[in-house]
């Protein structure tokens, strides 16, 4: 079957019997040219899909990338990644608050035991003045700290384990084989329509990598040998 006779409605249609066949209901499509890929927002409870990359696919490999993207928009998905989210905000206020007041602490003991002995009396308008511009230099580089270390937690969370069970379930849909050559098929065109940009490594090589030593699969190289 060709994608690219269909119109967009067409297209949406058949996106949607797909998403139900896998269990997935009222989900908003939307066709566009101008994002380069295949994506779904469970926030929005939508999947994007580009004109773009039709020509270089066929429908098998799109109902293969869209029975992945049906696991990022099921409920299972959808809990454990609120509960993610919340863990990571209620993380990234105590490393906040903990950088805040611990930058903080060898100001107030200067400003308390040192300069009254050091220093003549400042006027009460440059206290103040020196006071919430140190404190909103405080508050900047404590978030800039927590910033980092909350990405560093990032690579500890299971969002590897999320996709490695996306590509679990596609893989029960439509055959391990089948949905591992479409995954290179469909890296292979979006390497194509994104000029080789560094897009391609947002969207496949990081979950290839991640999957790789838990549940090996064919490589680029060995698909086109058995092709």
């Amino acid at each position: 079957m060709s994608l690219m006779g269909l119109s967009d409605t067409e297209l949406t249609v058949w996106v949607k019997n797909q998403l139900e066949s896998l269990g997935i209901r009222k989900t908003k499509v939307v066709i566009t040219s101008h994002f380069p890929g295949i994506a779904a927002i469970p926030l929005l409870n939508t999947i994007i899909i580009s004109k773009r990359i039709l020509p270089f696919i066929g429908a098998e490999d799109l109902k293969a990338i869209l029975a992945h993207e049906a696991y990022h928009l099921s409920s299972r998905y959808e809990r454990k990644r609120l509960i993610r989210n919340s863990v990571l905000s209620l993380a990234a206020y105590l490393i906040l608050i903990d950088l805040f007041l611990l930058m903080s602490l060898p100001y107030f003991m200067l400003i308390t035991f040192l300069l009254p002995d050091a220093l003549p009396p400042l006027p009460t308008a440059g206290l103040l003045g020196v006071s919430i511009l140190f404190f909103l230099a405080t508050l900047l580089l404590s978030i800039r700290v927590s910033r980092r270390i909350i990405s560093r937690l990032m690579k500890y969370i299971p969002f590897g384990v999320e996709e490695r069970e996306a590509n679990d379930f596609a893989s029960r849909i439509v055959g391990r084989d089948n949905y591992w050559k479409a995954v290179v098929r469909y890296s292979i065109a979006l390497k194509r329509v994104t000029e080789g940009k560094k897009l391609l490594k947002f969207f496949w090589m990081n979950s290839l990598l991640l999957n790789e030593a838990v549940n090996p699969h064919p490589t680029p190289t060995e698909v086109g040998e058995k092709a």
